[in-house]
């Protein structure tokens, strides 16, 4: 995630800026727009001087996603922009999860079955959510049937209306690949050169919508009844599916593959890094020679300065190329590209630096929508007050730890019970086979009972003192009765005062 400063001339980032404001220009009304020259706000990296949570590698910046807010990619004043100034060789990617929905907006948007839709679904949340009609759906849609307002009975009208009910199957099914393309562009390690991958499999499945009608379709079209309820209007004739078909996939490759985009050549040469895309090995003699080119055209600077040279890459490419398929044969596509690292890292070191960059490409901005939305849910309006080092510790914990399936929580039970600040009881519930906890378990009752062994005799040496102490008493009393002097203490006290005084003496 980038984040964009701008400061005065003449401010520091550890005081205020100063109220200097930059020059403005004057454009009179009658002059045109090609002439206005906006003032020098560009983006100084000699600010981030001393900030070591602003600092980034300059040499290094190659790519950027982000959304298509327009403070993000203006063409003017946005973000991309201002970086290309200093980093002319950045790639700046619109992330293609919003642009997926960006899509499928076009394509619906002007389609009269789909307002009607979402009419319906958003007037029965509305309706649901009622106190009266909140006691579940399936009572809500019976109270709907037997209710006599208007609203209520044109909702009805609408819920088992056959072409609408037709229309919305039909939506269903096509979500489906699209939500699978959605799911795979989130994930973690997605790349820039995996897209033209999914897009083509993506294609496929939408092509396959408009033969195929699924069993609940079937139903509606030749029985009018969907799940034994009878629906009203005629059969629908669903011409539309082939249109709203090929309108999706026009608008998918025309945000995907950005056409319209300075970035496109770059995009499309991205396909050399994805294994799963190369072709056979009878059709791979020119496979990547002109994206190598196209590429190394783009960051020239950067890998330059990397001690990559131009025709030190052309040769690994080619050789690259013949040892893998000759190495893995079928099951190149299986492979990863760190496997492959780690076999011909030094055989082909300025090959790979390139993969490396072409894999540092962002897709998507979902690790910053991510990070947003877990710092929300971490720092709420009862913890306001945390502190930023605490903050950074949980969001880092969140978005970097292993799953709950991935993670194996034994290692830290057993520091747990053997590093404690009082004393810890086991709990039933922890698994008895594990050799580990065994281990522990015995290394703490070995102490507790040491412990009780130590108490114990210091309870022995305390009774022996008090028997010595007792038989030194019954002997002073002894003495006392023997004695003259016993007729002249006829008072208690002084009885009592002759017997301690007898038993300070021994």
């Amino acid at each position: 995630m980038l984040n964009f400063l701008k400061y005065y001339d003449g401010a520091r980032p550890s005081k205020a800026p100063q109220k200097k404001r930059p020059p403005t220009v004057e454009v009179k009304s009658s002059e045109k727009r090609s002439n206005y020259v906006r003032p020098d706000r560009s983006f100084n990296p000699s600010w981030q001087n001393g900030r070591s949570w602003l600092t980034f590698a300059d040499d290094k910046l190659v790519g950027m996603g982000s959304d298509g807010a327009s403070n993000m990619i203006g063409s003017k004043t946005g973000l991309a922009t201002r970086l290309k100034e200093d980093f002319p060789e950045m790639i700046s990617v619109h992330c293609l999860c919003h642009q997926l929905e960006l899509a499928f907006r076009d394509v619906f948007r002007k389609a009269t079955l789909y307002d009607k839709c979402m009419t319906l679904l958003i007037s029965l949340h509305y309706f649901y959510l009622k106190p009266k009609q909140k006691t579940g759906l399936v009572q809500t849609m019976k109270f709907l049937a037997s209710h006599g307002n208007a609203k209520a009975e044109g909702l009805v009208r609408m819920v088992l209306d056959r072409h609408l009910v037709a229309f919305m199957i039909f939506l269903q099914n096509l979500l489906v690949p699209l939500q699978k393309l959605s799911l795979q562009l989130q994930r973690s390690n997605a790349a820039l050169s995996d897209v033209l991958r999914w897009t083509e499999a993506t294609t496929e499945m939408l092509q396959d919508c408009k033969k195929s009608q699924c069993k609940d379709l079937q139903e509606v079209l030749e029985q009018g009844s969907y799940r034994d309820v009878k629906l009203r209007g005629s059969c629908p004739a669903m011409t539309y599916k082939s249109d709203l078909v090929d309108k999706t996939m026009k608008a998918i490759e025309d945000r995907f593959i950005m056409q319209h985009s300075e970035s496109a050549k770059i995009f499309a040469a991205t396909k050399i890094a994805c294994l799963q895309s190369w072709p056979s090995v009878e059709d791979s003699k020119d496979f990547g020679d002109s994206d190598i080119h196209v590429i190394f055209r783009q960051f020239s600077n950067t890998l330059t300065s990397a001690g990559i040279t131009k025709d030190g890459v052309d040769q690994e490419w080619r050789l690259m190329k013949k040892i893998l398929y000759k190495r893995f044969v079928s099951n190149l596509p299986q492979q990863k590209w760190t496997d492959i690292h780690r076999q011909f890292s030094e055989q082909f070191s300025e090959i790979l630096v390139l993969m490396d960059l072409l894999q540092s490409l962002p897709p998507t901005s979902v690790s910053c929508e991510a990070s947003f939305s877990q710092m929300k849910l971490i720092k709420t309006s009862r913890r306001c007050r945390m502190r930023q080092s605490t903050l950074n510790t949980l969001m880092t914990v969140k978005l970097h730890a292993p799953s709950i399936t991935d993670f194996d929580p034994e290692k830290a039970i057993d520091r747990w019970l053997v590093t404690p600040t009082r004393a810890r009881s086991l709990s039933n519930n922890r698994d008895k086979h594990s050799q580990s906890a065994v281990k522990t378990s015995e290394v703490i009752c070995a102490a507790e009972e040491k412990d009780v062994e130590d108490a114990e005799e210091q309870e022995d040496e305390e009774e022996s003192d008090t028997e010595e102490e007792i038989a030194v008493f019954n002997k002073a009393i002894e003495r006392d009765e023997d004695s003259d002097y016993c007729s002249d203490f006829a008072d208690e006290e002084q009885t009592f005062a002759k017997i301690m005084n007898y038993y300070h003496d021994y």
